[in-house]
């Protein structure tokens, strides 16, 4: 006779079966509880104070490292059109923006230009992280 008596023993695999039934039946209440929350609503909300229209923000591709979130924001410009995806890095508050190089700058501009351009890049960096 077996130990619990039924006079069954419990393969692996019904056993390896039982835990991942269990775990997912974990992992289920842990995500609906909000313990885990992939809305990302305070980086939204930082990204969309930013904006001309922050009601029309649409995010994709959001990503939080241990200081720097980054992802995608596009919004309606003062025409009310969407402008298209821009790149965004998000810490302390702050948002930047990919700079966007416009033809004819000047010699000062086009240092400031590379400046953010270094910046935001360091941001995207330590976004993944």
């Amino acid at each position: 006779m077996t130990r619990a008596g039924f006079g069954f023993r419990m393969s692996d695999t019904a056993k390896e079966l039982g835990l991942m039934a269990a775990s997912a039946i974990v992992t289920f209440f842990v995500l609906d509880s909000g313990m885990f929350d992939p809305s990302y609503d305070h980086i939204k909300a930082g990204v969309a104070a930013e904006l001309r229209d922050p009601s029309s923000a649409q995010f994709r591709n959001i990503m939080e490292g241990t200081e720097v979130a980054c992802g995608e924001v596009n919004a309606k410009n003062a025409f009310g059109a969407y402008t298209g995806f821009r790149e965004f890095t998000y810490r302390g508050g702050i948002t930047l923006f990919e700079p966007e190089q416009s033809p004819g700058l000047n010699t000062e501009q086009l240092t400031q230009f590379y400046e953010d351009q270094a910046r935001f890049a360091r941001n995207q960096i330590q976004c993944r992280e």
